[in-house]
């Protein structure tokens, strides 16, 4: 099967507006710098050189203020709060022994 290249214009491509996804196999293989069966190791070596290894960053581990937040964030903790609040308005110090 004779496989024609597709029109692109270069200003589409160097932008990235090519609709790959309305091309077939054969029409995207010829836009692109490699094979079906994969790059060859000297390709993939350079590559790999160029852009680094295929990893995301890790995302950034919450502080210890943002931890506490998490834990105190939630609806049983502000009605633990507003009891203990309560208890000590009405002086039932046992109560707010208890609660806290």
């Amino acid at each position: 099967m004779a496989s024609k290249t597709p029109e692109v214009n270069p200003q589409q491509e160097q932008f990235g507006e090519v609709k790959w996804h309305n091309l077939s196999i054969d029409e995207c293989m010829a836009l692109q710098t490699t094979k079906a069966d994969g790059l060859d190791p000297q390709e993939a070596a350079n590559r790999l050189r160029t852009f680094g290894t295929n990893e995301l960053t890790p995302p950034p581990k919450p502080g210890f203020l943002m931890k506490l937040w998490y834990q105190i964030n939630n609806i049983l903790i502000y009605i633990l709060i507003a009891a203990t609040i309560l208890s000590a308005i009405l002086e039932e110090w046992k109560e707010v022994a208890l609660i806290c």
